[in-house]
């Protein structure tokens, strides 16, 4: 079964707010899509699923008007970003805090980001 990836536009303002304490907060613009997490369980990897919901966002992201599509990968997650590369994505942004690192080991997180024509 897959969940269906949500625009951070439209859910609830009090929603927005809620994330968990050891991630680091970065800007999202209303303009944008945002992917708040996406998991493979790794029984299912390397079967096309990332490839195939990361697509599917990206067609409702254009089909909602926004100008285009990000998520966080964190900087240990090589396999990740190098997919998010491949679909055209670039490292818009890095940023990390000591808590972030002593929670996670996880370095901190890249800012990910494909921007549509217009």
């Amino acid at each position: 079964m897959m969940a269906k990836i949500l625009p951070l536009k439209k859910l609830p303002n009090i929603l927005m707010n809620v994330a968990d304490l050891t991630r680091i907060k970065q800007d999202v613009a209303m303009d944008d899509y945002y992917i708040l997490s996406l998991s493979i369980a790794p029984e299912w990897q390397n079967h096309g699923l990332g490839t195939a919901l990361i697509q599917d966002s990206e067609i409702e992201a254009q089909e909602l008007g926004c100008r285009s599509i990000c998520l966080d990968v964190s900087y240990s997650n090589t396999r990740a970003r190098a997919l998010f590369e491949r679909l055209g994505y670039r490292v818009a942004a890095s940023r990390t805090s000591d808590r972030f690192h002593a929670v996670t080991q996880a370095g901190g997180l890249h800012r990910m980001e494909k921007r549509f024509a217009e």
